[in-house]
Order: structure tokens, then sequence, then C-alpha cells
């Protein structure tokens, strides 16, 4: 559930059907309470946010790095070797 994932529980707004990430199982020894311990339990980083280095890199097929959608280009970067875009029209060079 793409709202659990976040951190937040479901309202009438989610279009999940069955849904147990509510404010009623947040209850000690709710069902979500103990979906997030034992998510917790696997991966003590779970839910926290990991940001992306800047300079590390991008993957673009599309748009060819011209748009925000590129971290190279929306950091006013070059496209480098740590790159595996196709097609790049912002500044890397291919095979040097």
């Amino acid at each position: 559930c793409h709202c659990f994932h976040k951190g937040r529980t479901c309202n009438e707004a989610c279009l999940c059907v069955g849904c147990l990430n509510t404010n009623e199982e947040s209850s000690v020894g709710g069902k979500r309470n103990l979906a997030i311990q034992n998510c917790l339990e696997k991966r003590p980083d779970a839910f926290t946010k990991k940001p992306k280095e800047v300079g590390s890199g991008c993957a673009c097929k599309n748009n060819k790095c011209l748009k925000k959608y590129c971290d190279c280009f929306r950091f006013e970067l070059k496209c480098s070797e740590k790159c595996s875009c196709k097609n790049c029209g912002n500044g890397k060079v291919v095979g040097v």
C-alpha cells in the first residue's frame, strides 16, 4: 500500500479494498502496528527516505536528459560516465 510505505494511514480517498492500514488498526496490538514492527525487524530503514547523492548519475531513457526528470539536468550537471542514460542530449561523450 502506497500510504503504508509512506508511513501514513489510509483514508476514504485511497483506492484500497479491505485495507487494514487504518487508525483503528494503529493501536497497540493492531494489525497495522504489528505489520510496521515486522517490517522494521527485517529492515530498520524500511520507512526512511533515502536521499540520492548529487552527481551519482542518471538512467534516463526517453527525455534525452533535457528535462527536470533527469537528476543531472535538475542539478545543472553534465551527464558523465556514471550515467547509464540513452540518447543523451546533456553532454555525455560516448566511447571516449
